[in-house]
């Protein structure tokens, strides 16, 4: 197993103010070598297009390898709760009778209240993937709810998803319509070049240059490579972004397994998503 020292990884988190939120919402200030400020990455992901206030999914338990059972992100029950009480309904299946989650309303407000404590410049919002499908609405309009979604919860980079697959004929112009980064590593060439998806970007926040490297799924169903294959694929993309940015985030639309999988390898990423 390859030494973590430098990388970090992050499973299902919740991050809350005074409401329990739809979704996984990370803030996360990242010192740099050189530098005297930091850069907030805000995160969330796996949203399904989930606009309105509902009942949160909490699992009683999550399965993960034998060697990292108990540890982060294989946590369960009441090892999963945070110092925040508010948090522990979202974390653990025990408490989660009642609890009811405040939508994209109360998403976006958080996120823009996070981005005005920070300051614009000094943060950067992240969107994993699987937030343009889910809902009736995101079938009915192909897509172009969920791009809508992502535009009022403000984030400015995501990755290749599920999008693909649904509406492939219309993916291309939802990511025009988006108007932000989406990224694609790990697609093939061609189709990357057909959807205009870049395998990373670098952004410069807080003095910071930060690389986000967008990872896509290699089990969807759209790709036909080999794992061994979609993981070589992956290393160019990664060499260059460590060249060019002094923080690289692996943005991975992968799950957890798979994530922790990636994390054990990318030497060139310091921050797994």
């Amino acid at each position: 197993m390859a030494s973590m020292r430098r990388r970090e990884v992050l499973g299902w988190m919740g991050v809350g103010a005074v409401a329990p939120l739809l979704t996984a919402c990370s803030s996360l200030g990242m010192p740099s070598a050189g530098h005297s400020a930091g850069v907030d990455l805000l995160y969330f992901g796996d949203t399904l297009d989930a606009r309105q206030p509902g009942t949160p999914v909490v699992p009683a338990t999550r399965l993960g390898p034998v060697s990292h059972l108990g540890q982060a992100p294989w946590m369960s029950g009441a090892s999963a709760r945070q110092p925040r009480a508010e948090l522990n309904p979202l974390l653990d299946a025990s408490l989660s009778d009642g609890v009811r989650t405040g939508g994209y309303a109360v998403l976006g407000a958080l996120l823009e209240q996070l981005r005005e404590a920070a300051g614009h410049d000094n943060c950067l919002t992240l969107e994993n993937g699987q937030g343009w499908n889910g809902s009736g609405l995101a079938y009915l309009t192909q897509g172009a709810s969920g791009v809508q979604g992502s535009q009022l919860l403000g984030s400015e980079v995501r990755v290749s998803s599920d999008e693909r697959v649904l509406w492939p004929q219309q993916c291309a112009g939802l990511y025009r319509q988006y108007g932000q980064a989406v990224l694609g590593a790990g697609l093939a060439p061609a189709q990357a070049q057909a959807l205009g998806t870049p395998a990373f970007t670098v952004v410069r926040r807080a003095g910071i240059k930060v690389a986000v490297v967008g990872v896509t799924d290699p089990y969807a169903q759209d790709q036909k490579a080999s794992l061994k294959q979609w993981y070589q694929s992956l290393l160019p993309a990664f060499e260059q972004a460590r060249r060019e940015a002094d923080l690289v985030v692996a943005l991975a639309d992968v799950g957890t397994g798979p994530g922790l999988w990636l994390a054990e390898r990318l030497s060139d990423a310091d921050l797994v998503l």
